[in-house]
């Protein structure tokens, strides 16, 4: 029996078993094989969405700019053994030019699919992989997986981030992790621009770099404890070390939680997610974490 996996779906999104309606969803089928993509639009139009092909990641392009122009987001691109990085680069073309396109979930088919691990779909871009051959009922599944993690995804997007970090490759990484997991996200580089940025923004949580210039993460995380603008916002550390010590100065600065970097992108997910929502965050009454 041909075998499919589908990448997870996020904390607190829905689940395989939620039945998602995924009739008059548009795909776009892209594949240098016109046998393929006429087999798998027979699959998708079986379920009743709709479809467009595309035989290169170039055309697949030109298809997202015109959906991004029509408002005719497609719900899911099905990319056939594709070389992961290098497709989806070029279909979605550089960070700065593709940030307003239309975001689809992307699964990859693949006649190999054992070799996809989590890890190395979400460091791809992809939602999902899936077996060739695959029946309808599998790709009913694995659509439904991908249009889950979509609608995640967006409730992601509600949430500000604020990333301050001296190092620039660092705030980069962050970025693009953070981004890849749907959140919306500013960068500074040191505690007192932090400061300011909480002061004249609204953020649901900030990733604090504990050792900084000007004005270091810890005494940014006190100040803005003893402000009058969002006292209580979760203030994540982010540190090199797990020492008991290094994890008890970012405890007495008032700092919620502990990750070490660099950071996974499952473990800031899990903070953000245990932290922004809650009704209060005052470190005094909270207990800590280190992650």
């Amino acid at each position: 029996m041909t075998q499919f996996h589908v990448y997870p779906i996020p904390n607190g999104g829905p689940t395989m078993k939620t039945q998602i309606d995924i009739s008059e969803m548009r795909m776009l089928i892209v594949s240098p094989s016109a046998v393929a993509r006429l087999m798998l639009s027979r699959i998708l139009e079986g379920l009743q969405c709709l479809t467009d092909q595309a035989a290169t990641p170039k055309e697949a392009r030109s298809w997202l700019d015109q959906a991004a122009t029509e408002k005719r987001e497609f719900a899911v691109v099905l990319i056939d053994s594709p070389s992961p990085e290098a497709d989806l680069l070029e279909i979605l073309g550089p960070e700065e030019e593709s940030a307003d396109l239309p975001r689809p979930s992307f699964v990859v088919l693949t006649s190999a699919v054992e070799e996809w691990t989590t890890d190395s779909l979400r460091k791809a871009g992809f939602a999902a992989a899936l077996a060739k051959p695959c029946s309808e009922r599998q790709m009913l599944h694995c659509l439904q997986s991908a249009v889950a993690t979509s609608e995640s995804e967006a409730q992601a997007s509600q949430i500000r981030v604020l990333i301050a970090d001296d190092s620039h490759v660092n705030r980069l990484v962050a970025t693009r992790t953070l981004l890849r997991l749907g959140y919306t996200v500013e960068s500074v580089c040191n505690g007192l621009e932090a400061v300011e940025y909480h002061r004249d923004n609204d953020y649901d949580v900030i990733l604090m770099d504990c050792e900084m210039p000007e004005m270091d993460g810890f005494e940014a995380t006190r100040r803005i404890r003893s402000g009058a603008v969002h006292p209580d916002i979760p203030i994540i550390a982010l540190t090199g070390s797990d020492s008991d010590h290094g994890r008890e100065a970012c405890i007495r600065a008032g700092m919620n939680a502990h990750i070490k970097k660099p950071v996974e992108a499952e473990v800031i997910r899990a903070a953000i997610e245990d932290w922004v929502g809650r009704e209060s965050h005052n470190s005094q009454s909270l207990q800590q974490k280190s992650l």
